[in-house]
């Protein structure tokens, strides 16, 4: 059984509007009807683009993406796209999806080159790693220049950046991405002024205007904890959660900690070489759910307001701000600083000073492989950075506080540059 699950009509109208105008050119042609569906029985995404008015006679265009196979880095992707089958509608995700315009195009250009199945990674990487083209259906086709594109070198702190050039060809160049020990505020060149963009718009909007007056950042609470943070999860779930699981859980977040975190080891007097990441409790509806040994963490059956499984208040530097762990059972070495909310019927993320909250369905891909686009997301909204909801940033491409899958250049320097305002500040 098909069954349609998005018109993609207007994200290929505004894709190609934005690249045509990009080239100084108007748009040439109206667009073509583009539905995505769903196939229950060959669980295949269906791409249809409706021709019957193109005065060549040339067929309609089809193009099955199949699902990915696990351990790649398109499972978000694939998240994304299974949550509009089953009908998730949370803003956030909306967004994320309807902006990513170059996997739109590079979709439009396996159908127009009459391929009629590809799997999601051929087509992310069809994106991600070649010279850019941007296909008017059965129009015309044309090749965008001073496109550059990103393919991190793994293992290594050298970049590859990719650029077409008008005659097609590809020019390639390295450098370090992140130098160590490094003082004051040197972002590179190309990045500096989108890096002023943000960082004016963030001082003059959060707090008030009055960005230094908020004492709970991430930062502050990894100040205070002497380069630890301690989590509680919140297991907003009816499912067990084996030992092997918690344990599991707890190397992700130290995974995704190290991933920002390795922005600023080294980098202008950041105290610490290494952020230890420790899960100190669990809050479930009841404690069968916890199944194995729980020696070593709290176990909490508290409820919020709403019924929903907390953590204790008394243990949570939230509620505690003032460092006064007095009242928490548990000890004050076991308060928690953030909650990893899990959440069953929650759509997409959420983050801040208080932790993050992760669709469960969303989590449950990420900590099995890369990329941990929602959780890392949402990490960096606990250290202050923004969403890019209503505005962007110059020049900056894509990246993970917008609609990136992953922490990029532009993510780690905006990173570094909430460090090096706060310690100036605070004195740090």
């Amino acid at each position: 059984m098909m069954r349609e699950i998005l018109d993609w009509t207007g994200v290929y109208h505004r894709a190609t509007k934005i690249v045509a105008q990009s080239l100084g050119k108007k748009q040439a042609a109206p667009p073509h009807p583009l539905t995505l569906t769903w196939s229950d029985d060959e669980k295949i995404f269906r791409v249809h683009v409706q021709d019957d008015a193109d005065p060549s006679g040339k067929p309609d265009g089809y193009l099955n993406i199949k699902e990915p196979s696990e351990n790649i880095k398109l499972d978000a992707e694939w998240t994304i796209l299974r949550s509009w089958m089953a009908g998730s509608q949370d803003r956030k995700t909306r967004n994320r999806l309807l902006r990513t315009k170059d996997y739109y195009i590079a979709v439009l250009g396996w159908i127009q080159t009459g391929k009629s199945s590809v799997t999601l990674t051929q087509l992310i990487s069809s994106y991600l790693s070649i010279t850019l083209e941007v296909i008017f259906f059965f129009f015309f086709t044309m090749r965008v220049s001073s496109i550059s594109l990103i393919a991190a070198l793994a293992g290594s702190s050298t970049a590859l950046y990719l650029k077409s050039t008008p005659d097609g060809t590809i020019e390639a160049s390295s450098r370090a991405v992140k130098r160590q020990n490094e003082s004051g505020w040197n972002p590179p060149s190309n990045l500096a002024a989108p890096l002023k963009e943000v960082w004016d718009h963030v001082s003059s909007t959060y707090n008030g205007g009055n960005i230094f007056a908020f004492k709970n950042y991430g930062w502050d609470q990894i100040m205070a904890n002497n380069g630890q943070i301690n989590y509680c999860v919140r297991w907003e779930s009816t499912q067990t959660v084996s030992e092997a699981l918690r344990t599991q859980i707890e190397a992700k977040a130290q995974e995704a900690y190290d991933d920002w975190f390795t922005w600023v080891y080294g980098y202008n007097g950041f105290p610490f070489s290494n952020i230890k990441v420790k899960v100190v409790g669990w809050a479930v509806s009841d404690k069968s759910l916890l199944q194995g040994s729980t020696e070593g963490i709290q176990v909490y059956t508290d409820k919020d307001s709403e019924g929903i499984p907390q953590c204790a208040p008394a243990c949570g530097r939230f509620f505690h701000q003032d460092g006064d762990y007095s009242g928490c059972s548990a000890g004050a070495d076991n308060h928690y600083d953030q909650s990893l909310w899990i959440s069953e019927d929650f759509g997409g993320g959420a983050g801040g000073d208080w932790g993050q909250r992760i669709q469960k369905s969303i989590f449950d891909r990420e900590i099995q492989a890369r990329p941990m686009t929602y959780m890392q997301h949402e990490m960096g909204h606990t250290f202050g950075m923004d969403d890019f909801y209503d505005w962007k940033p110059t020049g900056a491409g894509a990246f993970i506080m917008d609609e990136g899958l992953e922490i990029v250049d532009f993510d780690g320097w905006m990173f570094r540059n909430f460090w090096y305002e706060l310690k100036q500040n605070r004195g740090w």
